[in-house]
């Protein structure tokens, strides 16, 4: 399959937590989806925990 991206937006929910927006256009099934990512930072600024959704 072949896609592209689109930033749609970005939060910060807490210091170490963010969720992002993206919505991705292409020629899977479906052809669109909005996917939001959330994810949190340890140390060091590294992600220790990623969850992504429909």
């Amino acid at each position: 399959y072949t896609y592209t991206t689109e930033l749609l937006g970005a939060q910060r929910t807490d210091a170490e937590r963010w969720t992002v927006t993206q919505r991705l256009e292409g020629d899977f099934p479906g052809g669109l989806v909005d996917l939001r990512f959330q994810f949190a930072l340890g140390g060091h600024g590294l992600i220790e925990q990623l969850v992504i959704e429909v």
